[in-house]
């Protein structure tokens, strides 16, 4: 797999893999109707079954050839839509997005530049077309806090993930953890972390 952090040269090819990812969703998710429409199927039978049982189990497993079809599915047909309802798909893993931070977040902390114009896509006073939405600040308040022990600047980054919290990503929010209600726990989870470290020191 390529280390996209360490190299100016594999931005393109990081694009690339992002579009390519974007196509592979698209094709995901007409396949999850698929999916859907086959379960759809595999329950509506299911339910038949269950209307010629007629509240009696035992009496409609009697006939050897319910029982038999009974054992031929959970033999044949249960394994298979198991793993019909798999799927793996690839993505830059979190050691590639420790690196880019690393890289990345040190020039921040030591150029003291605004995180509020950094976040919009100004930097050194020049405006670039990308923007850090909230996912990008939550993850990267994360990653000062858990790694680089700077609770300050990971408050500033969480508040920004809350002031730039998107409604149209709310149906992510249980699957990424990023809801409003999540940064807020993790900025209270840190400011109380600060003041106990405060204490002790």
């Amino acid at each position: 797999m390529h280390n996209f952090a360490t190299s100016n040269r594999n931005l393109v090819d990081l694009l690339h893999m992002e579009n390519s990812l974007m196509s592979h969703m698209n094709n995901y998710a007409m396949g999850l109707q698929r999916k859907v429409d086959m379960i759809n199927l595999v329950l509506a039978e299911a339910e038949n079954r269950e209307q010629q049982a007629n509240g009696d189990p035992e009496r409609f497993l009697a006939n050897p050839v319910t029982s038999l079809s009974l054992f031929r599915r959970m033999y044949e047909d249960v394994p298979k839509l198991i793993d019909f309802l798999k799927t793996e798909m690839e993505t830059v893993n979190e050691e590639e997005f420790k690196e880019a931070a690393a890289d990345v977040l040190p020039l921040l902390i030591a150029n003291d530049l605004n995180d509020e114009d950094v976040a919009s896509g100004l930097l050194n006073h020049m405006q670039y077309g990308a923007h850090l939405n909230s996912l990008d600040c939550l993850a990267l308040g994360n990653y000062l806090w858990h790694h680089l022990d700077q609770g300050h600047l990971a408050i500033k980054w969480l508040r920004l993930a809350l002031e730039r919290y998107d409604e149209n990503l709310k149906p992510l929010d249980g699957l990424l953890h990023s809801g409003r209600i999540h940064i807020l726990q993790k900025i209270i989870k840190v400011q109380l972390a600060i003041r106990q470290i405060s204490q002790i020191e």
